[in-house]
């Protein structure tokens, strides 16, 4: 019997799927405690509800589902992101799923589609990467990393130089969005988007501009919130996150 490929349906096995997603995270990742966020009631109502943005298709051989592509569509433009899962060794229908799913972007307009690939740390390339090569991506010349740095005993070095860097008053993030989208930076903005609009990560909002000295134009934006961890505990203190730093492509940062 060959095997099926179509949109998914709300009949569909979503236990089976979210399954298939942790299998596939936890074989990139070489990690057995890699686990994906969604549990399988709100991935079907992410793909089949009533208000479902996301749209995805799956494989199914012998009743069981082999292979799934979902397509996220970004809120500042009319582009997605995919979220595949599959077994090794029908990896082969990734390019009929992928064709369904960009498909789905023309439809709305857009002409892109993103994936984040993982590497290990120090890592250039890998077999994630060149598979995705393949079906035509081109790898971006950045990574993207989660760090921490522990600031609670950090001192403010004799040498820092602060001059044209000053709080902005009247920026907003909304802002701060518009001008990445001028500068061309649309996977930056759908970043910025998501971290500062999500109603569960209530945090205060700082803002710093930096002001060039000839044309006391912004050359540069760094973005952070800040929220009370341990909050009421003897642990507790203040922590900063979703923090960047945006230099505008016009401007080029002194060497030392």
């Amino acid at each position: 019997m060959a095997v099926e490929i179509r949109e998914v349906r709300e009949t569909d096995n979503f236990e089976g799927i979210y399954q298939l997603l942790n299998e596939t995270l936890r074989r990139k990742h070489g990690n057995e405690m890699v686990s994906f966020g969604t549990l399988p009631v709100q991935l079907k109502a992410d793909y089949c509800g009533s208000d479902a943005l996301d749209k995805g298709y799956i494989a199914i051989d012998d009743q069981k589902t082999v292979a799934f592509m979902g397509v996220m569509p970004l809120t500042l433009s009319h582009n997605g992101y995919l979220n595949p899962a599959y077994l090794p060794e029908y990896e082969h229908l990734l390019p009929e799923l992928l064709e369904k799913c960009l498909s789905f972007i023309k439809e709305r307009g857009g002409d892109r589609a993103y994936y984040f690939a993982s590497v290990k740390f120090g890592q250039v390339r890998n077999g994630e990467i060149a598979l995705w090569e393949r079906m035509g991506f081109r790898s971006d010349e950045y990574s993207i990393i989660t760090t921490m740095l522990n600031l609670r005993a950090w001192k403010v070095p004799e040498d820092l130089d602060v001059t044209g860097i000053e709080p902005a008053e009247e920026m907003n993030y909304g802002n701060i969005v518009r001008m990445m989208l001028e500068d061309g930076e649309d996977e930056m903005a759908e970043l910025l988007q998501r971290q500062y609009t999500d109603p569960r990560r209530v945090r205060n909002q700082v803002i710093l501009t930096l002001i060039d000295k000839i044309t006391n134009k912004i050359a540069g934006i760094a973005y952070y919130g800040v929220s009370l961890a341990n909050k009421g505990s003897d642990n507790e203190f203040f922590e900063a996150s979703g923090f960047g730093i945006y230099i505008r492509p016009e401007y080029r940062l002194a060497q030392r």
